[in-house]
């Protein structure tokens, strides 16, 4: 008997989602537990908000702020997308 993925959706690609994505991947490589699906206001790439002084006095260059992106099945990235609503009672966002 084969069951679906349970579906996260989770707001927000920076540095918190990206640590989530990472982290699932970790624990389920093949995506057989979660399936997800990532909003991003930001049309780019997750990255390291921290290391920003460093690439602005030139210390760094800006692929050095490049968080990994891991592959995992079923994963949908929403890049340049907002989410305007959340009803956990429809499960919709």
């Amino acid at each position: 008997m084969s069951h679906q993925p349970r579906h996260v959706v989770v707001i927000g690609h920076g540095m918190v989602g990206a640590r989530f994505v990472d982290e699932v991947a970790r624990r389920d490589p093949r995506g057989e537990r979660l399936r997800l699906t990532v909003v991003g206001a930001e049309a780019e790439g997750p990255y390291n908000r921290v290391l920003l002084p460093e690439v602005l006095s030139g210390r760094l260059g800006e692929a050095d702020l490049a968080l990994p992106e891991p592959a995992l099945p079923g994963l949908d990235v929403r890049r340049g997308t907002s989410a305007a609503a959340v009803d956990t009672a429809a499960r919709t966002v």
